[in-house]
């Protein structure tokens, strides 16, 4: 069974959503993993972060460089 692998660190839950909705349009699945900590800030607390599974890794890594790279 393969594992999740955090490919992107977001400063907000909204940034993860984001970039998890434009990878299931190319049929990944993502996770968001936030440790959101009551009382402190994200980055404090570790962010949040977009998961795919390792056989995705590189697809998803290449989706997401060249969404930021249109921006």
């Amino acid at each position: 069974m393969s594992e999740s692998v955090s490919i992107k660190s977001c400063a907000t839950q909204e940034e993860a959503e984001f970039f998890k909705s434009l990878l299931e349009t190319y049929g990944i699945h993502a996770l968001i993993n936030a440790d959101d900590y009551a009382g402190l800030p994200l980055m404090t607390s570790g962010g949040v972060r977009l998961q795919v599974l390792e056989e995705d890794v590189e697809k998803a890594t290449k989706i997401l460089k060249d969404a930021e790279a249109t921006d």
